[in-house]
């Protein structure tokens, strides 16, 4: 009787845990889902950029920009899975210990197995959820980062580009003023001789016709 009633409880509190331990394989599944929808973006994305850079002057640079941006997107992204998989090895050993516990229906010996099992399940649940909010935090965090320091090379490249753009206009310029004076510049013409010069003449050259 008294094992029965072990039985009982064990299958009472195996079936209130066991909801609580299967969230965590349900969340698992859609946020890997997830990721696997970011990781294609992130993969046609760089696909499209590495197009783009063939139209580019500097092809090599631009494609090791690009493909530095993927890397870098696709890092956090497998980091995340890696620690899913660790989580979904806690998680199965939960399940695994809950279940030998309610198999062995020893009261004394498997109910704080079972209700450690279970504080453990709830607690890696927790830590779970912080850890993704987290992880979205520090990944929002870090795209508003990159798009900064995007804007700001863009605007250095632009102010750069309109730099020399005015310095070769300018030249230009400078050069088209230079030799318009030189074509509109009048010949210099023969003096005109004064009395006293055409008076020192020879008597024979003053004669000449």
């Amino acid at each position: 009787m008294t094992l029965h009633r072990s039985l009982l409880a064990l299958a009472l509190l195996a079936l209130t845990c066991l909801p609580a331990l299967a969230r965590p394989a349900e969340d698992e599944g859609s946020e890997r889902a997830r990721l696997r929808r970011q990781q294609h973006e992130l993969e046609a994305q760089h696909a499209q950029r590495l197009a783009e850079c063939a139209q580019r002057f500097e092809v090599n640079k631009c494609r090791q920009k690009a493909t530095g941006d993927f890397k870098a997107g696709l890092q956090p992204l497998l980091e995340r899975e890696r620690i899913l998989d660790e989580e979904a090895r806690t998680h199965r050993a939960l399940m695994q210990s809950l279940r030998t516990s309610v198999r062995q229906g020893d009261e004394a010996a498997s109910g704080p197995a079972v209700r450690a099992a279970a504080h453990a399940a709830s607690r890696t649940a927790s830590e779970q959820r912080s850890a993704r909010s987290k992880e979205k935090d520090d990944k929002a965090a870090r795209k508003a980062a990159q798009l900064q320091a995007d804007e700001q090379q863009a605007a250095e490249r632009q102010r750069q580009a309109r730099q020399r753009q005015l310095a070769l206009e300018a030249h230009a310029k400078a050069v088209h003023e230079r030799n318009a004076r030189r074509d509109t510049k009048p010949a210099a013409g023969l003096p005109i001789p004064s009395a006293a010069s055409i008076a020192a003449l020879p008597a024979a050259s003053r004669a000449s016709p």
